[in-house]
C-alpha cells in the first residue's frame, strides 16, 4: 500500500468526535451532584453541561455509559422523588394499565388546540370571502367546483 493511500485510509477512519476522558466524566457527575436542587435534572441539562465545560456535545447515550454520570444522574432524580414525597399525583389504573385521567386531560388539551385552529380557519374564510366579494366575484363563482388541477408539464401517456 503507498503512503497516499495509507492516509486516505487513516482520515476515512478518524474520529469526528472528541472521547470522553475518565477525568472528564467524574467532573460532569461532579457538576450533576453541585446542581441546585430546585433545578430538574434531565439529560439534556446533563448533555448541556457538557458543551458548557468541553465545548463537546457529547450524546446522552454516550454520558449514560459512564457509571459515575448514571449514579449521580439517578441519586438526583431518586433524591428528587423523596423530598417530594412522589414524582407526581397519582392516577387510576385500570386492571389493564392504562391511565383514564391522564388520557382524558390529553384529550381535553387536544380538543382545546383544535378548537384554536376551527376558529382561526373560521376568521380566515370569512377573511378570505369578503376580499372576494369586494374585488368582483359573485357567490355563484365562489360556489363553482373546482377544475381538475393538472401539472401542464406532464405528457400524457399512451397505454398499449
Amino acid at each position: 500500500m503507498t503512503e497516499a493511500k495509507r492516509g486516505a485510509k487513516l482520515l476515512r477512519y478518524s474520529r469526528r468526535h472528541t472521547r470522553l476522558t475518565d477525568q472528564q466524566a467524574a467532573f460532569i457527575a461532579h457538576l450533576i451532584d453541585e446542581l441546585p436542587p430546585s433545578d430538574a435534572v434531565t439529560w439534556s441539562t446533563i448533555v448541556d453541561l457538557g458543551r458548557q465545560h468541553f465545548q463537546v456535545a457529547w450524546s446522552r447515550q454516550t454520558l449514560e455509559k459512564r457509571a459515575g454520570i448514571k449514579e449521580a444522574y439517578l441519586r438526583r432524580v431518586s433524591s428528587r422523588t423523596t423530598e417530594n414525597g412522589a414524582a407526581g399525583p397519582r392516577l387510576k389504573t385500570n386492571a389493564d394499565g392504562t391511565d383514564d385521567d391522564r388520557r382524558v386531560v390529553n384529550l381535553r388539551a387536544e380538543n382545546d388546540k383544535l378548537r384554536a385552529v376551527l376558529a382561526e380557519y373560521d376568521y380566515r374564510l370569512v377573511r378570505y370571502v369578503a376580499n372576494a366579494l369586494a374585488h368582483g366575484l359573485t357567490e355563484a363563482q365562489l360556489d363553482a367546483p373546482l377544475r381538475p388541477m393538472v401539472d401542464p408539464n406532464i405528457k400524457s401517456k399512451r397505454r398499449r
